[in-house]
């Protein structure tokens, strides 16, 4: 997998061949989605310096194994999890990798309201504010209950700041910050009553008369010689505590001997002690992680419940090889106000299309054309081989035109003496069929039959070695064809997307969109359209792809366009392929199913594969994710598929 691994020297450097961790009891292997960065990622990759150790530590993504004893969570599930990378007593701990492992007790599920960006915002930053608040050696305040007494967020408009803010005012305390006066309407957006300048000489003097002297906790997410010596001055005569996040100067740590002053590492939450030389050294601390079990579950409850907010996001593009860049402007301070999040890139294939082990033909390509029973005309292009024989014809992914991804594939097969056709579906690229971008399952079905009788007549093609071969929607349409069209000699589905109807709670809003375009269409007005893919890389219906999934097409000169047609949707619900795989059998079919299939998760794809009957066959695609299969050795995995096809139609 590729991940960030530290150097001998400091910084991270991109691997590309990093070991899938394998998940201990009481762990998860999540698909990375989404990470976040933070201060702690720019100081702990040069001060311990662990080199080979993952980067990171807030992620968010979806389950793909559990280990011994997990029962909160599933494969498939979406989680928000944080770890601490950069260990180099446990180097499979991080999260800037493809892959990463968490905690079940320090884990929580995702809200469907949250995206995998905003969901990895959350991890850290509850961890450090919850034990800086609620724990030794933190504040130790009272989780709920709390009397109104003020309490100081030294940084209220960092991450950690809004964070407590929000925890503050939930346990019944009265939140006040310092921040810049360009952030007030921010901090108090998250519940701050009171805000002062932290440039100002007198916000300690300030702070004191606003708490009439009576300041008794404070907690600093700044922690300099300087926001320190305002906090000191803040707290009433009576003293009180102060907690920082990092090492506490002493020069004014003894200024006052009436204050407890501590600081404290996140990394404690785990338990299991933090492994770094000198004043950063932590013994294991059971008590901790049971602190941390109780604070992520309440987390979940939160989020689910609408009760804590993220820190404002600034979304990165560029995947894991432009965190380097973003940790550099950390180290220099260049960001502030908001919390960075990097998406996770999108398959490398669609970033870089020729970056595979594969040889591809030189043989000609033919612009064609043919007309479907219901008289539209769909072109595409013919890859004929060298001589008469066996043919294929092949269909690409949801929305996607014949562009994408599938012409290596064709010019491969192409070039080991199979014919291929591969076209854009109705209502795609240059095909005809209106409403535009109206994708319906049943009928591109009924339109790869159509395809069947004209490709019956190419002189190159042996009508009785026709083959079907499609990509992810493509697959489950190439599924459907081959049940129904018994001309068909062999079908190849590929992660095949098996449901395609989407997040319940996402189901009647876009019923009720659909039955309102359906009013306002009679009416004579134009058809309804959603995003096909939103900026987080989910879909209208709740299915995710992935963010960085159209800036890659438009990278690649592939005429995606960002829209679906509401009714889409409307008629995906009505579609079930479970109903029709049965019937494929007596036809010759091979599943091509990745390991870790997020897109269209490979649970669903092995229920598909069981409901087939026999002549059928399993490849699963060891470590492999729904497109990233493209990216790599993609000869092997064609050569088992020309083995079948050789295999099930004699040539």
């Amino acid at each position: 997998m590729q991940a960030l691994v530290g150097g001998e020297s400091g910084g991270y450097h991109l691997v590309e061949d990093a070991n899938i961790p394998v998940p201990r009891p009481g762990s998860m292997l999540v698909r990375v989605h989404a990470v976040g960065l933070n201060p702690r990622d720019a100081k702990i990759v040069d001060f311990s310096k662990a080199p080979g150790s993952l980067g990171g530590c807030d992620f968010a993504g979806v389950v793909e194994k559990v280990g011994e004893g997990v029962t909160r969570f599933k494969q498939g599930d979406r989680v928000l999890a944080v770890t601490f990378g950069s260990d180099a007593s446990e180097k499979t701990k991080g999260a800037f990798a493809e892959f990463a492992l968490a905690e079940e007790d320090i884990s929580c599920h995702i809200p469907e309201a949250f995206s995998f960006t905003q969901a990895c915002s959350i991890g850290l930053s509850m961890a450090t504010a919850g034990l800086a608040l609620f724990h030794a050696p933190g504040l130790e305040l009272l989780m709920r209950g709390g009397t109104g007494e003020a309490v100081l967020v030294s940084g209220g408009a960092t991450a950690t700041g809004t964070m407590a803010t929000q925890l503050l005012k939930m346990a019944g305390y009265t939140p006040i910050v310092t921040c810049s006066p360009a952030s007030n309407a921010l901090c108090e957006s998250y519940g701050a009553v009171a805000c002062f300048d932290y440039h100002s000489p007198a916000c300690g003097a300030d702070i004191r008369v606003y708490t009439d002297n009576s300041l008794r906790y404070v907690l600093d997410c700044v922690t300099d010689a300087t926001t320190m010596k305002s906090c000191y001055e803040a707290i009433g005569s009576s003293g009180g505590s102060y907690i920082a996040l990092e090492t506490i100067a002493t020069t004014v740590k003894y200024t006052r001997r009436d204050i407890r002053a501590d600081w404290f590492l996140a990394d404690a939450i785990l338990g299991d002690g933090v492994h770094m030389t000198g004043t950063y050294g932590r013994p294991p601390s059971p008590e901790h992680r049971q602190f941390g079990k109780h604070l992520f579950a309440l987390t979940e409850i939160w989020l689910r419940e609408g009760r804590i907010r993220h820190h404002p996001l600034e979304i990165q593009s560029g995947g894991l090889a432009n965190i380097p860049a973003i940790v550099d402007d950390l180290k220099l301070g260049k960001v502030h106000g908001k919390k960075l999040l990097q998406r996770r890139r999108d398959a490398p294939v669609l970033t870089n299309s020729r970056k595979n082990k594969m040889t591809v033909s030189a043989l000609p390509r033919q612009d064609v054309e043919f007309v479907t029973l219901d008289g539209l005309t769909l072109r595409g292009w013919l890859f004929p081989a060298k001589q008469r024989g066996p043919a294929m014809i092949m269909s690409p992914g949801f929305n996607m035109p014949k562009d994408a991804i599938l012409p290596d594939i064709a010019k491969w097969f192409q070039e080991h003496g199979i014919t291929c056709l591969l076209y854009d579906p109705r209502g795609i690229g240059a095909s005809d069929g209106e409403p535009r971008n109206d994708i319906d399952a049943r009928q591109q079905a009924e339109h790869l039959h159509d395809a069947v009788t004209w490709f019956k007549e190419n002189p190159l093609v042996d009508d009785t070695k026709i083959a079907l071969w499609g990509l992810c929607f493509g697959g489950n349409v190439t599924l459907a064809a081959a049940a129904f069209d018994k001309r068909v000699s062999a079908a190849i589905s590929v992660a095949p997307l098996i449901d395609s109807t989407g997040n319940p709670a996402r189901r009647q809003p876009i019923l009720e969109l659909a039955m309102h375009d359906r009013a306002s269409r009679l009416e004579g007005e134009e058809p309804m359209y959603l995003p096909y893919v939103n900026e987080d890389g989910s879909i209208p219906n709740g299915l995710q792809l992935a963010a960085e999934m159209m800036p890659a097409l438009q990278r690649l000169g592939i005429p995606v366009e960002n829209r679906i047609s509401v009714q889409t949707y409307y008629k995906s619900l009505s579609w079930n392929i479970l109903n029709v795989v049965k019937y494929i059998s007596p036809t010759p079919a091979m599943m091509v199913t990745p390991e870790f299939d997020v897109s269209c998760p490979t649970k669903e794809q092995l229920e598909c594969f069981e409901h087939m009957n026999e002549p059928k066959e399993l490849d699963i695609l060891k470590g492999k994710g729904h497109l990233d299969w493209v990216f790599g050795d993609v000869e092997s995995i064609l050569n088992r598929q020309l083995d079948f096809l050789k295999r099930r139609m004699n040539f």
